[in-house]
């Protein structure tokens, strides 16, 4: 006697093909609901960047930098026991704020004392006397009155001061 096995389908294999095509259907459907609510839209924005300027002793110093610099050598008659005065005017017609400094550099070998305005001494390091104001937007002008005077030594029998480098610079701070 023959015997022929006759192969039953597997169980698991019939419930994956059941579940596939059931996926299928119902991504079919979905699809279809879903495209319904999708939308578009376009825009578009414009910008324009702050005007950045400024005027240091009625030179304009316009700059696309954020940054503008003057420097200058003064000519000095400066003797021990003496003073001299100097007018700094920096003006802010640009549409940011400004911070301004205005140095006073020197050799650092001479006894030299830089005060403001209000007789306020001007921080010192390394040979260079540093001031520093801030401006607010189309603020006008300031101005900086700075005496300059050399100590009343005995051991100092100079004909003045040979060099001092006046820099004002002014950098946008907003």
């Amino acid at each position: 006697m023959n015997e022929t096995k006759v192969k039953k389908p597997n169980i698991a294999i019939r419930l994956a093909l059941i579940l596939l095509a059931l996926t299928c259907l119902s991504v079919w459907f979905t699809a279809g609901m879903l495209a319904k609510y999708t939308a578009q839209g376009s825009g578009n924005d414009s910008g324009r960047v702050a005007k950045f300027g400024v005027t240091i002793d009625n030179k304009i110093k316009d700059s696309t930098d954020a940054y503008v610099y003057l420097s200058e050598n003064l000519a000095l008659s400066l003797k021990p026991g003496e003073t001299q005065s100097f007018r700094v005017e920096v003006t802010n017609p640009s549409e940011v704020a400004v911070l301004f400094k205005v140095e006073f550099v020197t050799d650092g070998n001479i006894p030299l004392a830089v005060v403001d305005g209000s007789s306020t001494p001007l921080s010192y390091s390394g040979g260079t006397f540093t001031y520093s104001q801030s401006l607010a937007p189309n603020s006008g002008s300031v101005t900086g009155n700075f005496t300059l005077s050399m100590a009343d030594s005995s051991y100092l029998h100079s004909v003045g001061i040979e060099a001092l480098e006046l820099r004002v610079t002014a950098q946008q701070i907003d």
